[in-house]
């Protein structure tokens, strides 16, 4: 009797796996919907931060990628799986997939949703990187979040502009849509400042002073007339001596002349004298 029971169970056990591997897909193959037209913003209520984007209404379908909380939603149709989780139909980055409500709550956009997609809110402004993290760039990825592939670096002191905006888990927009070199991507808002701050906590150039032209010195009137004046009487000065030295060089001259003159005469008075003293002489002896 006991053989009988335990191959019982087995075979209990065996057709409960087939009808739970049968049953399950039939389910969530044939997806029964009611169509729906509103916005809901991802709030995982797990604490997370994001919520999955799968092909199908289950848990147990294909993620197709990670929406993070703050993101605005497209709702466009609704299902309940097997289970009783309510799910929503919408499209985000190109793909249609369906995301549990449970983490998202209802949003009614100001404007009836015109600037609002399945890609944040709809902004219009500049920032400049400015990297808060050690390094001196930040990421562009594909998606805003980590998750997403990176697309290039992109250094401190570029300006970007920002036309989407994605939330964090806390609610603050970190996560801004942008295209750099071409790409667009996302970027993380924390690593970067607003325009107006980053031009106001710039230094002002101090500007270079240009030499001053030297002047040009005004001569002075009553110096110039008393250098001139000094000058005047130097050079009279200069002109007396220069007339005494010249009357003393003829005086000198003329008395040089006038000693020459004397001396002449005299020697030639004393050669007279000789030569008659020697004519004396001569007739004395010839009178004896």
């Amino acid at each position: 009797m006991k053989v009988i029971f335990k191959k019982f169970s087995v075979l209990l056990a065996a057709a409960v796996l087939m009808l739970s591997v049968l049953v399950v897909p039939a389910q969530a193959d044939s997806v029964d919907y009611d169509d729906a037209d509103y916005y809901v913003i991802v709030q995982a209520q797990d604490g997370s931060g994001y919520l999955y984007l799968r092909r199908r209404p289950s848990v147990e379908d294909t993620i197709l990628c990670n929406i993070y909380d703050g993101t605005v939603l497209h709702i466009t149709a609704v299902s309940e799986d097997w289970t009783g989780v309510v799910w929503g139909l919408t499209r985000y980055e190109g793909q249609h997939g369906w995301v549990s409500l449970k983490h998202t709550v209802e949003y009614t956009p100001s404007n009836g949703g015109a600037s609002h997609s399945s890609e944040g809110v709809a902004v219009d402004y500049d920032v400049v990187v400015q990297a808060v993290d050690g390094t001196d760039y930040l990421y562009l990825r594909s998606g805003p979040g980590m998750d997403y592939r990176i697309l290039c670096n992109v250094y401190d002191g570029e300006y970007l502009h920002i036309t989407n905006e994605v939330g964090d888990s806390g609610g603050d927009f970190t996560w801004g849509k942008t295209v750099f070199n071409g790409q667009e991507g996302w970027v993380s808002l924390k690593q970067t400042v607003s325009r107006a701050v980053y031009e106001k906590e710039q230094p002002t150039p101090t500007p270079t002073k240009e030499p001053k032209p030297e002047k040009t010195p005004v001569p002075d009137k009553d110096a110039t007339r008393k250098s001139e004046v000094t000058a005047s009487d130097s050079e009279k000065t200069e002109t007396q001596e220069s007339v005494q030295d010249k009357k003393q060089e003829e005086n000198g001259v003329k008395e040089s002349n006038s000693f020459d003159k004397k001396i002449l005469i005299m020697s030639v008075a004393a050669i007279v004298l000789v030569i008659a003293a020697i004519v004396a002489l001569l007739g004395m002896k010839n009178k004896r």
